[in-house]
């Protein structure tokens, strides 16, 4: 009831005692309703059956995240922060319990600096509340984190998806695209070695991901413009055929930044910056895996992160990229705003994948606030944690509006509207204008007839006779 119907704690917890209730109705039965706890996060605990998740208290102004653990005292779990830094507050409480104080290393401020020669973000992590007459002190955010090893140990535990993941990319690459493998870029993936990422030898596992990133309202659409935003960060596993990538089981979430509003700009790194550390293990030298469901004794497994699928806005933002109004709009090409009318796309200046990291750890590395605003203004580029994935290209794995050019139909208002693209319209290149039929000019005697008409009209429905 709590898992698939969503029954609150409190619901599930008064469904437990009755349980409890009923079993002890039958002297035989006592011991068995002692076994029933009377929290369903024990049996959640006990069976695995939540995702295993890493908790950080994140920074309500710049994002940044902290470790955030939990401590086990004589009696009871308690929460706790444990970050090496020199600002630090020591909240000594007495345990209700009567055991040794235990004492709570917390950051009172964030310590982030956005520039190496910056000042601290400085905002407050925690508030006071009073609960039952006690005061304690909770963070003011939490970012959730989703062990993606986890998940993947739990992916391949099904017999079916193991098996589907193995074969994946070991198919022919048809000539007309169809998946992701037929694009090619993917077998252009290479190893350290210089061999080839995908398929892999037979007796390992890879798997490739597909990165996105969106907002949205967790409280649905309200009035009077009280706009709310979340940021929801999730992985796609491209190595399941298509009826089975996007079930919601088979979905990687990463992990969902608080709101009430949006990370701006190159605050959601904290976040990506979690997961490219994940990516980097399993890149080199893989993951091995004590037993999944084809491998009684165990299985190595290699993964990487290929396109950014998201719409502009936001894969602007997590390749590092300049906002679609900036001079360097285009993910795919230098071409100077002032030149977007330019359709030959010959004369495109083409990105360089070198120079573009090369500025965005200029950008990163600068001093000063005004250095990166300098260094943006002349590039258009920012600093991504994506970037230190050896293998990714900002340039190629960064998808053009996958959603709103075909699915809102974006594409066909371009070609027909703007473009003046129709059937009923003369074909071409566009590249040379094609000049409309010339209409010869009445003369100034039948313009000086329709202007006394017009003039002495004074009913427009009579000028349509």
């Amino acid at each position: 009831m709590y898992i698939l119907y969503h029954l609150p704690r409190r619901g599930t917890i008064v469904l437990l005692a009755g349980m409890r209730s009923v079993l002890k109705s039958h002297p035989s039965l006592i011991p068995l309703a002692n076994e029933v706890p009377k929290d369903p996060r024990r049996i959640l605990a006990l069976y695995h059956l939540d995702p295993v998740i890493c908790s950080y208290i994140c920074c309500p102004s710049c994002y940044c995240l902290y470790p955030y653990s939990v401590v086990k005292s004589k009696k009871r779990k308690v929460r706790a922060f444990s970050y090496e830094n020199p600002n630090l507050m020591e909240n000594a409480q007495d345990d209700i319990s009567g055991d040794a104080p235990f004492v709570l290393s917390a950051p009172v401020k964030c310590t982030h600096c956005r520039v190496c020669s910056g000042a601290e973000c400085g905002e407050p992590l925690f508030n006071s509340v009073t609960i039952n007459g006690n005061s304690c002190t909770i963070p003011r955010l939490q970012y959730h984190a989703q062990d993606l090893k986890q998940w993947v140990g739990w992916l391949l535990s099904r017999p079916a998806i193991e098996e589907e993941v193995f074969k994946a990319f070991r198919r022919p690459r048809k000539t007309q695209m169809e998946d992701a493998w037929d694009m090619g870029h993917l077998c252009r993936i290479l190893l350290d070695t210089n061999k080839q990422f995908l398929p892999g030898p037979i007796d390992e596992t890879r798997l490739a991901f597909s990165f996105s990133m969106d907002s949205f309202n967790p409280y649905h659409m309200k009035e009077a413009k009280q706009m709310v935003s979340s940021t929801a960060l999730w992985l796609t596993l491209l190595s399941l055929p298509s009826h089975l990538r996007y079930r919601p089981e088979n979905m990687f979430l990463a992990g969902i930044i608080p709101g009430p509003r949006k990370p701006s700009l190159s605050d959601v790194n904290h976040s990506i910056q979690l997961l490219v550390d994940v990516l980097l293990e399993f890149f080199c030298p893989g993951v091995w895996y004590s037993r999944t469901a084809k491998h009684s004794h165990g299985h190595r497994v290699w993964a990487i992160l290929v396109p950014v699928v998201a719409d502009m806005l936001a894969a602007q933002q997590v390749g590092g990229f300049a906002s679609s109004t900036a001079t360097f709009f285009c993910t795919l090409c230098n071409l100077n705003i002032q030149d977007i009318e330019n359709i030959d796309r010959h004369t495109w200046p083409k990105r360089n994948v070198k120079e573009h990291g090369q500025f965005a750890r200029q950008w990163r590395d600068a001093q000063t606030t005004k250095e990166q605003e300098t260094l943006f203004k002349e590039h258009g580029l920012r600093w991504s944690p994506l970037l230190d994935l050896p293998y990714w290209n900002p340039i190629l794995f960064t998808a053009i509006e996958p959603m709103h050019v075909f699915d809102a139909g974006l594409f066909q208002t371009h070609c027909r509207q703007v473009w003046g693209i129709d059937t009923i319209a003369l074909s071409g290149d566009g590249l040379t204008p094609q000049s409309a039929t010339d209409v010869p000019r009445p003369s100034d005697s039948e313009l000086g007839e329709w202007y006394e008409v017009i003039r002495e009209c004074k009913k427009p429905e009579d000028l349509q006779q």
